[in-house]
């Protein structure tokens, strides 16, 4: 359930996977992502 719902939060960060978005190397949106991320599954 959890690699679901990972999954299907992810899809909600596109430039985190998507190489052709102009955030993609940005490094600090990335990061700011994955730390929204990891609240919303309340991990660290």
């Amino acid at each position: 359930k959890t690699d679901t719902l990972l999954i299907d939060i992810i899809k909600n960060y596109p430039y985190i996977f998507d190489k052709s978005m102009a955030d993609f190397k940005n490094v600090n949106n990335k990061e700011r992502a994955w730390m929204e991320i990891s609240s919303i599954l309340k991990l660290s």
